[in-house]
């Protein structure tokens, strides 16, 4: 297999060292990865035992499955965002995994998800990250896939809304998820569940608005990309908040064919209402105004079409032959109002053949919307839509949308654009997910969200400062934001890391020493002053005030002056002496002034929070002619 790098002249490509013959001669581990940047005259880097690897052009991220030696029991998968210049070793969890395929799930959001099987090849663990480090958190447990998908489906248009199948399977609380016992209609107990926050937390899907469900447990489950016999999730970046999708309400997904419908959800996949009866193939055109769809039950010579987001459909005869359709599809930008229907038509021999249908509603309506600069004002076409979920902020953005109404009875036209406006949210305990270093989630008896550290007594509690500490170390109180959340912590809720410095100052030096000193300095050139204002006060009375000397020389007699030889100076006031100096105050004589107040002790504090723990990669990468060593934890067959 090869694949294009994002650089030109890159190239992957996995190839058997001087192999001769058939390919399935060889085992998985005598492939190697070659990487080119010269269309594969020569290669600059190799690495032995890759069976498998996947190019993501959206994150420019290069995935590689790797034996760890011959036993083929051991698997790991390697990422590089340097297109295999370096790797470093994908760490799913805190507990080791026997890891055996992966699927990589397509995202362009800056986060990326796999689903990692081990045991059972019915699911796999979905992990989600959103750091260069290959550090990976659990998102879903048993989400449903085979060799080579997995069943969760990106929303278009809105960052962080995802569409998943899983297996809801009673457990056991008392034993590990490898360890649990399966139900004999394992297969039978799929559930679909939506997350509007990049797999943090997942919901259930509501009962559309117009059907009744008389099941306990009833919900919406819709089919996903590994049933490919049915219609899948559906969306479109211009097309914002519409998802089409095939499914049945109930307790579990149903594949009776007198129990699968079609759906339609106009904000995201968190409410739904049923448009058509029976399984449909169906496609977005005009930038979401206009849906069409063609039975997958029957052979049909028409096609159905809605101007109004399903509300109403209008039927087009398109030949005189009936056509076995297997889809229906637009140009790729969903901007055009042409469509082609695919399948097949019995001909008159009895023989099966291929059929094409091309239909045009250029020119259905003659009327071009307009308004989009006003939205919801009257004469506007267009409406301003504001996801309701998570309190209107997604990812820590409030987004508005500019689109067309649903009824509206105009076209957007292909030079239409789709419009919105962003503004930061104050970040809520929501935007936060657990850092899974140390950390793990608990509900408080509250109902509250909290990361609780699992390591507090030992020798990796991030939470206390490093032995080997110079100058600061970066310390955090065990959460992270959700992969790209845009949130504002200076607003809100501020848990992200904080730079400490190893020596903490205390109240009894460095700065709060000096502190003190200035503080008593103060107060004691105070008190020299406020002494020598009033020994100069009564100085200047007894000589000026012949009241004041006649009131004090009686007691001059009173104080008993010893010389130098003597012993030490002292002097008395006698209590006749002080009460007369109280009655002169009062006649509005030299008033006693208070001592200032002590300052108050300055009090040193610091942070406690975690320091997130570092995980390394490969050694530098071999240059030509070389192979690496690949030592490490072991691991088991990438099925990319």
């Amino acid at each position: 297999m090869f694949q294009w790098g994002g650089q030109e002249d890159t190239l992957f490509y996995n190839a058997v060292p001087d192999g001769e013959g058939a390919q399935s001669a060889y085992q998985p581990y005598d492939v190697v990865l070659h990487i080119s940047q010269d269309m594969g005259k020569s290669t600059v880097k190799k690495y032995p035992r890759t069976p498998g690897f996947v190019y993501d052009s959206g994150g420019d991220v290069l995935y590689v499955g790797m034996f760890q030696d011959a036993s083929v029991d051991h698997f790991s998968l390697w990422v590089s965002r340097d297109e295999g210049r370096h790797l470093t070793r994908c760490i799913f969890g805190d507990e080791e995994l026997n890891e055996r395929s992966y699927v990589i799930l397509p995202n362009n959001e800056g986060a990326s998800f796999i689903n990692v099987q081990e045991d059972d090849d019915r699911w796999g663990t979905l992990f989600t990250s959103d750091s260069a480090d290959g550090t990976y958190v659990r998102a879903l447990l048993r989400n449903k896939r085979n060799s080579r998908a997995a069943d969760f489906e990106r929303v278009a248009g809105i960052d962080g809304v995802y569409i998943a199948n899983f297996y809801d399977l009673p457990l056991e609380a008392d034993l590990p998820e490898s360890e649990q016992p399966l139900p004999e209609d394992v297969n039978h107990m799929i559930k679909t569940v939506l997350t509007v926050d990049q797999g943090s937390e997942f919901f259930s899907l509501p009962v559309p608005s117009n059907v009744v469900c008389k099941e306990d447990h009833c919900s919406l489950h819709l089919f996903g990309n590994t049933q490919s016999s049915y219609g899948r999730v559906y969306s479109r970046d211009n097309a914002v908040g519409i998802v089409l999708a095939t499914g049945n309400t109930g307790e579990f997904q149903l594949t009776r064919e007198d129990a699968v419908d079609t759906f339609l959800s106009r904000d995201a996949g968190v409410s739904w209402e049923m448009i058509l009866e029976g399984e449909y193939a169906y496609e977005i055109g005009d930038h979401g105004a206009l849906l069409v769809a063609v039975s997958r039950e029957y052979e049909v010579q028409s096609i159905l079409y809605s101007w109004d987001e399903g509300k109403n459909w209008s039927e087009c005869g398109f030949s005189d032959l009936m056509l076995d359709a297997t889809n229906v599809i637009v140009e790729p930008t969903a901007t055009s109002q042409k469509f082609i229907i695919y399948g097949t038509r019995t001909t008159t021999e009895g023989g099966i053949r291929g059929a094409m249908v091309h239909v045009d509603f250029t020119g259905l309506h003659e009327r071009q919307c307009v308004g989009a600069d006003k939205p919801g004002t009257d004469g506007s076409d267009y409406e301003l839509w504001v996801p309701s979920f998570a309190g209107e902020c997604i990812l820590g953005q409030r987004t508005a949308y500019v689109r067309r109404a649903r009824d509206a009875e105009c076209y957007n036209g292909l030079e239409y654009e789709t419009r919105h406006t962003l503004s930061r949210c104050p970040c809520t305990i929501d935007d936060y997910i657990c850092d899974e270093a140390c950390f793990e989630e608990r509900i408080d008896i509250s109902g509250t969200k909290e990361c609780y550290n699992v390591c507090a007594g030992t020798k990796q509690d991030p939470t206390v400062k490093p032995e080997d500490c110079d100058d600061t170390w970066e310390s955090h109180s065990g959460y992270r934001l959700v992969a790209e959340d845009q949130c504002d912590p200076e607003a809100g809720l501020f848990l992200l890391p904080v730079t400490v410095p190893c020596k903490e100052k205390s109240s009894g030096g460095g700065g709060g020493g000096s502190v003190a000193v200035i503080v008593i300095i103060v107060v004691v050139l105070l008190a020299l002053f406020v002494l020598v204002a009033l020994v100069g006060g009564a100085a200047y009375l007894f000589m000026t005030n012949e009241d004041f000397r006649e009131k004090v020389e009686p007691f001059l007699d009173n104080f008993k002056l010893a010389g130098a030889r003597g012993g030490p100076s002292y002097s008395m006031v006698s209590e006749d002496m002080a009460e007369d100096f109280a009655d002169y105050e009062e006649d509005g004589g030299i008033g006693i002034v208070d001592d200032e107040p002590e300052a108050e002790p300055v009090e040193a504090f610091g942070a406690s929070v975690a320091a997130r723990q570092q995980l390394s990669g490969l050694p530098e990468i071999q240059e030509d002619g070389d192979t690496p060593s690949l030592d490490g934890p072991s691991n088991s067959l990438l099925d990319l």
